[in-house]
């Protein structure tokens, strides 16, 4: 609690639905049963101060996220590397492929996220809705089961193939909403909630006409909640921006969507464990052993 009010937020859902990463709301948040985090401190020698971070991973999403760093003060900082290290080291044994981190792009602390291993593969702004009264909310209705395979579908042809390999395929929340172009799915948002606000993801389609319709009916349906809605646009999508500007949403600083891939890390733990097993484990034959040719691999 020294360092509250010097936290570098590297989680854009967390912070804007749930506040400060290090109080109490995003404490809470973490008692998920799906969401697993470690909190590590490392001290570079006797006579200097803490750093702190932390990564969270909220199953089954194949990557974990870096959720803060503090105390700002300290950054940028070149024994930094240690603790991302050991941090990567735990996402790791929670499942996680990877470890995502974002930050605006003239942050301090980017070169050292870079010097450890991080790199961009997104960027992103997010737009803050006025509260807005619609008439296009009928426009939307809840994802249902039977659209996972068009969400699918539409997140496949929109989404470039770099961010495909380092996030969840959608639908990945139960919170979603889809819009359909005769009864084909054109148009998703699903949406992060907390005390703070509301945090929605969007894939629209590159040829839709009724942006600004659609967007006016999403937020209208959200704002009416009496919470700050945000909306998170990565730069692939970014014919929105005039209908954001439009509806009189802010936006955002420019940020950059890092990833640092733990794959060799992960088979380097698989392979250790088999080593493990076969050294410590006795087997008995009880019957004998035959070459089967009809196996196949």
């Amino acid at each position: 609690m020294r360092y509250h009010d010097q936290v570098i937020s590297l989680d854009n859902s967390l912070r804007l639905t749930h506040g400060n990463p290090v109080g109490i709301a995003s404490l809470l948040s973490l008692l998920h049963p799906a969401k697993s985090s470690f909190t590590a401190v490392l001290r570079p020698s006797s006579n200097s101060p803490i750093i702190v971070g932390q990564v969270a991973r909220r199953a089954p999403e194949p990557s974990a996220r870096l959720t803060f760093l503090m105390p700002s003060h300290l950054f940028p900082n070149p024994q930094l590397a240690p603790l991302l290290d050991e941090l990567s080291c735990h996402a790791a044994e929670m499942g996680a492929f990877c470890v995502l981190a974002e930050l605006e792009e003239n942050h301090l602390l980017f070169e050292d996220l870079r010097r450890s291993g991080f790199t961009v593969y997104a960027w992103q702004h997010i737009w803050k809705m006025p509260e807005i009264k619609s008439d296009f909310c009928h426009l939307w209705r809840p994802a249902l089961e039977e659209d996972a395979f068009a969400v699918h579908n539409l997140y496949q042809s929109l989404v470039p193939p770099l961010i495909q390999g380092n996030e969840p395929s959608l639908p990945s929340r139960d919170t979603a909403w889809v819009h359909l172009y005769r009864d084909e799915v054109v148009a998703y948002a699903e949406a992060d909630y907390g005390l703070r606000g509301i945090y929605v993801r969007l894939i629209f389609h590159t040829d839709l006409d009724n942006n600004r319709e659609l967007l006016e009916g999403l937020a209208g349906s959200l704002t009416s909640m009496g919470r700050p809605v945000y909306l998170s646009v990565r730069l692939y999508q970014s014919q929105l921006d005039r209908s954001l500007h439009d509806l009189g949403a802010t936006e955002s600083p420019l940020f950059a969507v890092m990833v640092k891939h733990l794959t060799s890390r992960l088979r380097e733990q698989v392979l250790a464990k088999s080593r493990q097993r076969v050294e410590t484990t006795q087997v008995e034959t009880t019957s004998s052993m035959a070459r089967n040719t009809n196996l196949k691999e």
